[in-house]
């Protein structure tokens, strides 16, 4: 005989210390009354736990339980609800390497001719964080820039020393000379003076 609470006549149940079970005519038979024929619904077991799917930053966690606790039996219903289940989880952040910004843009060293462009770039295309690397070279260069000709003035060469004029008594000597000490060049003013003199 087992204990039990009270006979349930219109369910044609008893309701006993290890639960409700059904299907009896009548209280008679109760005598009958084997417990472990009596149905039992599935419960869900405790989640598993699993590891984040990451090492750093943002990932998840899959996780699992059984229908174990108990399990159901004699006809007992399933657990309700699913079996597996993903969790978020974050860790510390991801190591970030850095990257160069783009070269700035500056004047060139001079107004004429040939000179320099001073460039900076910036670690910060991303910046290193989180024990990333920084980033590797310099971050300042020089470009060789080649303007306009600078203006030219043109000065004269050395005068020539040609032939007196006469063999005997006195005469005259013609001399010459040239702008090309250097030429005038890219609106450079001229030589000033005669090319030419007695």
């Amino acid at each position: 005989m087992v204990d039990f609470f009270e006979w349930i006549p219109n369910q044609r149940s008893i309701q006993a210390l290890t639960g409700t079970c059904h299907d009896f005519n009548t209280q008679t038979d109760i005598k009958s009354f084997d417990p472990s024929k009596c149905p039992v619904d599935g419960q869900w077991g405790s989640w598993s736990t699993g590891p984040c799917s990451v090492t750093c930053g943002q990932g998840f966690i899959n996780r699992n339980r059984s229908c174990d606790s108990p399990s159901p039996s004699n006809n007992g219903t399933d657990c309700i609800g699913s079996s597996t289940d993903s969790l978020t989880c974050t860790l510390a952040g991801c190591p970030v390497d850095g990257q160069w910004g783009s070269w700035s843009t500056g004047p060139c060293s001079v107004t004429c001719g040939q000179g320099l462009i001073n460039r900076n770039r910036t670690c910060d295309s991303p910046p290193a964080s989180n024990n990333g690397t920084a980033c590797i070279g310099s971050s300042t260069e020089s470009l060789s820039c080649t303007l306009a000709g600078c203006p030219v003035d043109g000065q004269w060469g050395s005068w020539s020393i040609g032939p007196c004029s006469v063999t005997c008594g006195q005469g005259l000597i013609n001399r010459n000379r040239l702008a090309d000490s250097p030429p005038a060049s890219n609106n450079g003013t001229e030589c000033i003076g005669s090319a030419q003199t007695l």
